[in-house]
């Protein structure tokens, strides 16, 4: 949960040094039953980022330029932390392509079912001259708490919403 559920919802606040332990045992977990396990990031690694960000000046954000997922990831010689670079070297941690499959964890969200893929989809239309990434026919985005396929141009292409792998967000059902 993020930091400023704290005083929202205190009851089921969980601190990052928790939420890192549990990470890094599910981690373990699917380390010692897969001989590769493939990890990226998302939005969730950036929030020790956005905190400091939040918090201090510019010439002092080159102390928190770690992900923590890589570094937990580090931790298992059999798990591989990807990322994609942008043409000029930049890394966009939230993209990785297999094939035609294309798994994002885009900050995107909404209520409405299949909308943030939708939206990613768009977002790729505009940018992927730019990217120059191979074509995808399937598109599957991880940042949501829903699940659902779109199947367009007669199943030639599929969206995908996967899931998030967490509990019910309370906002779901409040």
């Amino acid at each position: 949960h993020a930091g400023y559920r704290r005083n929202i919802r205190p009851r089921q606040y969980v601190g990052l040094k928790e939420e890192l332990a549990t990470g890094k045992a599910i981690l373990a977990y699917l380390a010692s039953q897969f001989k590769r396990v493939v990890m990226m990031s998302g939005n969730h690694g950036d929030r020790v980022r956005k905190w400091f960000a939040e918090r201090v000046g510019p010439e002092m954000m080159f102390l928190v330029s770690h992900d923590v997922i890589k570094l937990l990831a580090s931790d298992f010689p059999n798990v591989e932390y990807v990322e994609t670079k942008d043409p000029v070297g930049n890394e966009i941690h939230w993209i990785y392509q297999v094939g035609d499959c294309r798994i994002v964890h885009a900050e995107v969200g909404s209520s409405i079912e299949m909308r943030p893929t939708v939206r990613v989809d768009a977002w790729f239309e505009q940018w992927d001259d730019y990217l120059r990434l191979a074509p995808y026919n399937v598109l599957v985005e991880c940042h949501t708490h829903q699940g659902g396929i779109i199947p367009l141009n007669n199943g030639a292409k599929q969206l995908v919403e996967a899931m998030c792998l967490t509990r019910e967000p309370q906002y779901a059902v409040e």
